[in-house]
């Protein structure tokens, strides 16, 4: 194996490539991590009573990159409660995924205007509320991408400054 020029304009893209791929990476690891320690602190927030305002049906439709020959299209139910702490009075939309209009129509219907709800709330961060205590479990996906991402991105550095010095 040959030294390695790091003048070179070819190793510095193979490094600045690749260290992308392991930024993203970093990036997704705080993400996660920043979820995790939110949900499992979520367990010791108060409640609070909330009023249940009104529901809507939302479509949403995403295009393929060319946006012609595939469309995406999936609905949601979003919920709208109001409660308050303290003086303030905060607004939480849940949104809830539908596997389709007929669900999310069906889901909009579940509760009925004014009933009363119980919202966990962040006491750091009272606009921070949720309608259900999330498990920490679903965060899964940025752990993921957090070791994918840098590994890919070392395997790049490593095959394109090793690799090509030999």
């Amino acid at each position: 194996m040959s030294d390695i020029d790091f003048m070179n304009t070819g190793t510095l893209v193979t490094l600045g490539f690749g260290g992308a791929f392991v930024l993203i990476g970093a990036f997704l690891a705080y993400m996660g991590i920043k979820s995790v320690v939110t949900d499992l602190e979520s367990r010791n927030w108060p409640t609070v009573e909330a009023v249940y305002l009104k529901s809507e049906v939302v479509k949403h439709v995403r295009r393929d990159d060319e946006n012609r020959s595939h469309t995406y299209t999936s609905y949601t139910c979003d919920r709208t409660y109001r409660y308050e702490v303290g003086e303030q009075s905060y607004d939480k939309v849940d949104q809830i995924r539908a596997g389709g209009r007929e669900e999310a129509v069906a889901l909009s219907k579940d509760l009925k205007v004014g009933e009363k709800v119980m919202l966990f709330y962040s006491p750091d961060e009272p606009s921070l509320a949720r309608s259900e205590l999330l498990s920490p479990w679903r965060n899964w996906v940025w752990f993921l991408g957090a070791i994918l991402f840098p590994i890919f991105g070392i395997g790049v550095i490593y095959l394109g400054l090793f690799q090509a010095g030999e």
